[in-house]
């Protein structure tokens, strides 16, 4: 897995952390809001399937980039 990026998605700075623990391969994601706020989730790959995201409490804006964010990664990789 590759190391630390950053990359604009949707007019946001979105930071993407790799981590691998046990069977679960991924990256930690945070970006903040026009207002400041902060939101972190993860991006997940389980094993021979698509990068999903995963979180609580996302806003709308946030979960319309997923295909945007899987594409940045898909990219980086």
């Amino acid at each position: 897995m590759s190391n630390l990026f950053n990359k604009d998605v949707g007019g946001r700075q979105f930071n993407f952390q790799p981590y691998n623990i046990g069977n679960e391969v991924g990256y930690h994601v945070d970006v903040k809001d026009t207002d400041g706020n902060r939101y972190e989730f993860r991006m997940v790959r389980p094993e021979d399937k698509n990068w999903q995201l995963r979180g609580e409490n996302l806003p709308a804006w946030l979960l319309d980039l997923e295909n945007e964010m899987i594409k940045s990664i898909n990219e980086h990789e």
